[in-house]
């Protein structure tokens, strides 16, 4: 890429007002380097970095393809399209962007460290652990990744090996309120009640108003009998985080084990929350979508952070390039625009609560797969961070 004087001292202007956060100045100036030439990527770049920052999406998007389109060899352009897509909701197309990076620059730690928090996301948890052990071995004072390693053990039932990983980033950073309300978490899910609830607390103190701090007290609360002090951290949650589907529930059962039978029928409102469809053409539909599942690359039998036994799940199934699935998604889209749009204005359960349950502005699918052996089954459970659940069988 050859840059005239001109292009390029527009273009060294405008990176100098981009670092001091003048992002439209440094746009104007961007605008001006492409102006001389066309074809310089590293404009291009920018201009998608500005874009991402002023979160306009499309636009960003857009110049990220551009540069790649004129440097597919430049693992930073790979790295920040990555980035976009992770943060958008795109994992799966995320992962391969990274993977792009390492392909170029194979020690990159940001792309390493960002797979693995895609891989993680997505459920692909053993290259997402290997990723991490080997990002902790070069790094092994780092807090953040300490966290981020044991939140993964202890999803994948191996909380005893994430206490002292979390303990680690303590004794790193003090006032790091993540550390301590993830040494809570594993705590509470080795049943070590009365330390997670200390945990939890001086999680609230560094951090006030964190709403899945106040579910996770209430429900170690509720093991312990406290039956008052879990209603408080329920409600404190919905105080804060009104759609919170953990809290809900649990609040609910409360409500029920006090003998409030109304009040948790009001909140399991099942007559008014549930909805049955009929999915067109299932007929023809479902030995594709069995066929697709069963052919799936990421189908693991028993997975340990799964609730599947004697059976197998996938791991994300969306997005796909998979035309059947595609359909399949379009139509449940449709229905969960129909179900939003019909939901109440407000819906208070709970008179002194806020409205509960809102319809959220923007959504996505997020969809996987249960293949039950005899004897399968799946554990009593609840999708903590899906506003919205549906269950397909094929």
């Amino acid at each position: 890429m050859e840059l005239d004087s001109s292009a390029m001292e527009s273009f060294d202007q405008a990176l100098a007002l981009h670092q001091q956060g003048k992002i439209r100045e440094a746009v104007a100036l961007y605008r001006q380097a492409l102006d001389a030439n066309p074809k310089d990527h590293r404009a291009m770049h920018w201009m998608g970095v500005a874009a991402y920052q002023l979160r306009d999406v499309p636009n960003a998007q857009g110049w990220f393809q551009q540069a790649l389109a004129e440097a597919p060899d430049n693992p930073d352009y790979h790295l920040s399209f990555g980035r976009l897509l992770q943060e958008t909701g795109r994992p799966l197309q995320a992962v391969d962007a990274f993977r792009e990076v390492l392909k170029r620059a194979p020690n990159h730690q940001q792309a390493r460290y960002r797979l693995a928090l895609v891989l993680h996301r997505i459920g692909d948890h053993d290259e997402a652990l290997e990723l991490y052990q080997a990002l902790l071995a070069e790094h092994p004072d780092d807090p953040a990744l300490l966290v981020n390693m044991g939140a993964l053990l202890n999803l994948v039932g191996r909380s005893v090996d994430a206490v002292p990983l979390y303990e680690r980033a303590i004794a790193l950073q003090p006032d790091m309120a993540a550390a301590h309300g993830n040494l809570g978490n594993a705590l509470a899910e080795l049943r070590r009640y009365d330390e997670a609830i200390p945990a939890f607390a001086r999680s609230l103190e560094l951090q006030p108003g964190q709403p899945k701090i106040h579910a996770n007290l209430g429900s170690c609360e509720l093991v312990r009998g406290n039956l008052d002090a879990a209603v408080a951290g329920f409600e404190t949650c919905l105080q804060g985080a009104s759609g919170d589907i953990t809290a809900l529930a649990m609040l609910a059962a409360v409500h029920n084990e006090q003998g409030r039978r109304d009040s948790a029928a009001a909140l399991l409102d099942y007559e008014n929350l549930l909805w049955s469809v009929d999915v067109p053409n299932a007929d023809a539909l479902l030995p594709q979508l069995r066929e697709h599942v069963l052919s799936h690359p990421s189908l693991q039998s028993d997975p340990n952070s799964h609730t599947t036994k004697l059976g197998q799940q996938t791991g994300s199934l969306w997005p796909s390039d998979d035309a059947d699935v595609q359909a399949f998604v379009k139509f449940v889209e449709g229905q969960v625009t129909r179900y939003a749009e019909s939901r109440p204005a407000a819906w208070k359960p709970i008179d002194h609560l806020p409205s509960l349950w809102p319809a959220p502005d923007e959504w996505r699918i997020d969809m996987w797969a249960t293949v039950l052996t005899e004897g399968g089954h799946q554990t009593p459970h609840i999708h903590p961070s899906g506003w919205l659940s549906g269950v397909f069988y094929v």
